[in-house]
This record gives structure tokens, C-alpha cells and sequence, in this order.
């Protein structure tokens, strides 16, 4: 496929620019359409371009918005709509309206830019607090296992010789075993 190294194509509009043609395959090779270099391995070049694409690519642009606004009734005139704002020369009264505007702004931003340290600040030494009271319980929780765990054992390793456990009634024996099982 011969593809020219200016041609640029959107849409409708395809703007051409007359340099040398470059032959583009899928495998990637690209020289002069009387070049038949197809390389297997080749990079995929589309373009052979010494120049940048984006004056041409500006101008197709500017022709399609051109066409739109012609095609729509409007003027193919570009330029924008809204006249640029006079400038005035302030009077002495309204610069130090302004003036004082811009110092209360600086002291108000001042204000809010110290509030919000501040209250990062706190948040930071409650997250601190936060977390080391979270330690404190995970260690009372760590304890209390160990204790009951020890408990459990002690009670087990008494239950043989226990006269509850083999004593004279049954129901000794079951609420000693109760005792043990709901401690866990």
C-alpha cells in the first residue's frame, strides 16, 4: 500500500502534502515505491518523516471546524465570539478595597492552612493514643488466654482425683466437667 508521508487522513477531509512516498507493509518494511527491501523483522515504520504533523494536523482542524460552522449557517469566521474585556485604570479607593481583600484572604488562608495542621496534629496523637491502648488490650488478651489455659490444664490434671469426680454422686462429676468446657 503506497502511503504518502504527508498525506493525513480524519473523517472526510484529507489534507495532502507532496515529499517522498513510502511503501508500508503489515510485516513493517517502507522505502520508495520502486523499493521491494521487505524485511521480515523490520521495524513498522508508516511514515519516513523529517518534518512534524502538527501544522498539518492543526490546519485539517481548522478546515473541518471551518466546514461545520459553514455547513451550519454560521460564519466560517474563527476568531471568537466574546470581544476581549477593556482594561481600566483602578482608582485609589477601589485598590485598597482590593488591597484589603487580598490581606484578609492571606490571613483567612493563613488561619485555615494552622487549623488544619492543628487538627492533623490531634488526629495524629490520638491514632498514637488509639494504638497503644489497642497494644495494652492485646497483651491483657494474650494474658487472660494463658491464664485460662493454665486454669483448664490445672483442672484437668485435678479431675482424676477429684472426689467430686468419682464421689457419690453423678451429678458431681458432670458439673465439674460443665465447669471445665464452659471456661474455654
Amino acid at each position: 500500500m503506497l502511503i504518502g508521508a504527508g498525506d493525513i487522513s480524519t473523517g472526510q477531509n484529507t489534507l495532502r502534502r507532496d515529499t517522498s512516498f513510502v511503501m508500508a507493509t503489515g510485516r513493517g518494511s517502507v522505502g520508495s515505491p520502486a523499493s521491494s527491501s521487505d524485511s521480515a523483522g523490520g521495524d513498522y515504520n508508516v511514515f519516513e518523516t523529517d518534518f512534524d504533523l502538527s501544522p498539518l494536523i492543526k490546519e485539517e482542524l481548522r478546515t473541518t471546524i471551518r466546514n461545520r460552522r459553514i455547513n451550519s449557517g454560521k460564519s466560517d469566521d474563527l476568531s471568537y465570539d466574546d470581544p476581549p474585556k477593556p482594561q481600566y485604570k483602578l482608582t485609589k479607593e477601589e485598590e485598597e478595597k482590593r488591597q484589603l481583600r487580598r490581606d484578609r484572604n492571606r490571613i483567612a488562608a493563613a488561619k485555615c492552612r494552622q487549623k488544619r495542621k492543628y487538627e492533623s496534629e490531634e488526629l495524629s496523637v490520638e491514632s498514637d493514643q488509639l494504638q497503644s491502648r489497642n497494644d495494652r488490650l492485646r497483651t491483657e488478651i494474650e494474658k487472660l488466654q494463658n491464664e485460662k489455659r493454665t486454669l483448664l490444664e490445672l483442672i484437668n490434671s485435678h479431675r482424676p482425683s477429684c472426689i467430686m469426680a468419682t464421689g457419690s454422686s453423678p451429678d458431681a462429676a458432670h458439673n465439674i466437667h460443665n465447669v471445665a468446657y464452659s471456661v474455654r
